[in-house]
């Protein structure tokens, strides 16, 4: 089973370290094994490796600082972890996307074709007994920047006028967003693995957006039109292109 190996300097790894060095939404949900280590990559000091698939051995992989440079990510580039081992215990539904690594991700839906939020929602009982749904705090705002998309989107295809919402940036942190709901990766994580290219953006927009229902939903009508011409199409006649009426 291949992981990625996290190496973090210090005396003690605890909750609250890894919510200060920014890893604990990345291993919320499991368990990982820790191991001490006498000197960490880079010359660092003493430190803990925290691993999901087994004691730490004999490392033979690469070792990268993480961005706020409080800890190091480890992967072996030869045997790199793939999206059924990095796989959140649940996830969140959604439509796959074959990504750089050839993996078929989850991207889980946002935005319904017909509106509204895909996304979990608490439901709440009234005093009446009247039944409320209520977004759930951690998903807000990706939702909202989600909502943005849709609107850059309809102006792209001409159907809406005004200024683009979202910059480059921010539409691309969107796309690495959506891996991090259902599988255990971050931003240097996915740059390691080299999953996202210019190519497979726009699909995992599209998966955000519903957009795979709508075009199975577009098929599905094409091949009942197709049905339905057959019916009524006398024996012996021909409903092809060019085909002279009977």
């Amino acid at each position: 089973m291949s992981a990625f190996i996290y190496a973090v300097p210090g005396a003690t790894v605890s909750a609250e370290v890894l919510a200060r060095i920014g890893l604990d939404k990345i291993l919320a949900g499991t368990k990982p094994l820790t191991q001490p280590y006498g000197e960490g990559p880079e010359q660092s000091g003493a430190g803990f490796y925290l691993t999901n698939s087994g004691a730490v051995r004999k490392f033979t992989g690469v070792w990268t600082k993480s961005f706020n440079g409080e800890y190091f990510i480890g992967y072996d580039p030869d045997d790199p972890p793939t999206e059924k081992e990095l796989a959140r215990e649940t996830q969140l539904r959604g439509h796959r996307v074959k990504l750089l690594d050839g993996g078929e991700w989850l991207i889980p839906v946002v935005r319904l074709i017909e509106g509204g939020s895909a996304l979990p929602k608490r439901i709440i009982l009234g005093a009446k007994g009247e039944v409320v749904e209520e977004a759930m705090s951690e998903y807000v705002e990706f939702a909202n920047q989600v909502e943005k998309l849709w609107s850059d989107s309809l102006k792209v295809a001409g159907k809406l006028e005004g200024e683009y919402e979202l910059t480059e940036g921010e539409r691309v942190r969107l796309v690495y967003d959506a891996l991090t709901w259902n599988y255990r990766v971050g931003v240097e994580e996915i740059n390691a693995l080299g999953l996202i290219g210019d190519q497979v953006i726009r699909y995992i927009y599209e998966a955000m957006l519903d957009g795979p229902t709508l075009q199975a939903i577009i098929k599905q009508l094409e091949q009942d039109k197709k049905k339905e011409s057959g019916v009524n199409t006398p024996a012996g006649c021909s409903t092809a292109a060019g085909a002279k009426d009977c």
